[in-house]
């Protein structure tokens, strides 16, 4: 009776950390990469939205270039919400995320001309 107790426990603690990890996937492959190029003078914080989901990405200083990397589950719409410190919000129109792409975002003034490209 010990040893089927024994094998059974094995088998359910197994199950219990099976996932969908692929030691050939790099980790590149399963980020969100987000380029962003704010235009306007303010700085910007920028949020990734997705499946009731909030993540801060960071801010972007004005007139700057700088990019982001984050752990992403996987496939799936995005949206970002942008905010002016101390003013203004705006959040983007759905984007399709693919791990491994990356997602441009082009920050304008007012916050409504700002652009997202895949």
């Amino acid at each position: 009776m010990r040893p089927l107790l024994l094998l059974l426990l094995t088998l359910v603690g197994c199950a219990a950390f099976q996932s969908d990890f692929d030691p050939f996937e790099s980790a590149s492959d399963r980020s969100l990469n987000v380029r962003v190029s704010n235009e306007s003078y303010s700085t910007v914080s920028i949020t990734a939205l997705a499946a009731g989901r909030r993540t801060l990405l960071g801010r972007a200083e004005g007139n700057t270039r700088v990019g982001f990397s984050i752990p992403w589950p996987g496939e799936g719409e995005v949206r970002f919400l942008l905010e002016i410190l101390g003013g203004q919000r705006y959040t983007t129109a759905p984007v399709l995320m693919v791990p491994g792409r990356q997602i441009e975002i082009l920050i304008r003034e007012p916050l409504q001309r700002s652009v997202v490209r895949r």
